[in-house]
């Protein structure tokens, strides 16, 4: 958590704004583009994939294996894992642990360039 709030303060963005989430679970991001800021940035006009995309099932279950292995090998073979997740239902409207709910402020983001970076608050667009 300690990284992302100072990720977030390198970005200019209001961190204790952005990690009020009422959720003790984690958002993990994965740049899957060389050129990740580059291309956000609107510097390059393709993304430089990691993974080949000319075979999107193969690549799909790449990172499916990955995430098995990395994340839910470990956890599944705890019991109040398997019981947490015995519970979860993905019927509408959707009330699933691992919905995330999203602040009722709206944000834009603006990327100015590289080295700026800032969130707008509506009244101020």
């Amino acid at each position: 958590m300690r990284k992302i709030r100072q990720g977030l303060d390198f970005l200019n963005l209001p961190s204790d704004l952005l990690l009020q989430h009422g959720s003790a679970r984690l958002v993990y991001g994965v740049a899957l583009v060389r050129n990740l800021k580059a291309y956000l940035l609107g510097k390059d006009r393709e993304p430089d994939y990691l993974i080949p995309e000319n075979d999107l099932k193969q690549t799909s279950d790449q990172v499916s294996e990955w995430w098995f292995d990395r994340w839910l090998n470990s956890r599944i073979r705890r019991e109040e894992i398997l019981d947490k997740i015995s519970r979860e239902k993905l019927t509408y409207p959707i009330r699933h642990s691992a919905r995330v709910v999203l602040p009722t402020d709206q944000y834009e983001l603006q990327i100015e360039d590289e080295d700026s970076t800032s969130l707008v608050l509506p009244d101020q667009c």
